[in-house]
């Protein structure tokens, strides 16, 4: 393989949880990521992907060389998978620093999104990744978001607490409350010749 910084591309993966309309960082008050300025603290750009069992066992090769050709001599010789098991399929995360800017962001015919775009769960794309080996506490490769193209997009659906059960449906013609109703439709009555005013 080429250098670990030139860009690999995981082609037609499933997006998950993806935070890229704008920087995001953990906020410990709200146990949960929020939206927040570039220059905060940790403020990134994450999208998790979720990939088949044949692609993560590409990335994976792709990974495990970059380790080997980017780690320092006296850094660990091996590096230990990253991924998360869900279902019949395997997530990984991509991270961007916001200090870095945005990813870029494509449609499936290479054009650019528009600035307000958000990319939802579900959606198809491609993604373009650096693979960045570390080590800091812990060591891994770590797989910096470069751009999306989008191929195929989910619209977005706000969640709902209820499960679907029996009931009204919204299908059925609402009752006509118009009092005037009959009124209106009775055939318009013209004034008298015999009268003159």
């Amino acid at each position: 393989m080429g250098s670990p910084m030139e860009p690999f591309i995981l082609k037609s993966v499933e997006a998950n949880y993806p935070k890229i309309d704008q920087p995001y960082h953990f906020s410990q008050k709200e146990n949960r990521s929020v939206a927040c300025d570039a220059h905060a603290e940790n403020a990134a750009y994450e999208l998790n992907v979720r990939l088949t069992p044949e692609q993560t066992s590409e990335l994976w090769a792709k990974m495990q060389a970059a380790w080997k050709e980017g780690r320092d001599e006296s850094w660990p010789e091996s590096i230990e998978p990253s991924f998360k098991k869900d279902g019949e399929l395997y997530e990984v995360k991509t991270r961007r620093k916001a200090s870095y800017g945005p990813p870029l962001q494509r449609f499936a015919d290479n054009s650019e999104a528009p600035a307000d775009f958000k990319l939802t769960s579900g959606s198809i794309v491609n993604v373009a990744v650096q693979f960045v080996p570390y080590k800091m506490r812990d060591h891994g490769v770590a797989l910096r978001l470069m751009g999306v193209q989008v191929l195929k997009y989910v619209e977005f659906k706000p969640p709902s607490p209820f499960d679907a059960v029996d009931g009204y449906t919204g299908s059925a013609a609402a009752p006509d409350t118009d009092p005037f109703a009959e009124f209106n439709s009775a055939a318009t009555v013209e004034p008298s010749s015999d009268f003159s005013f």
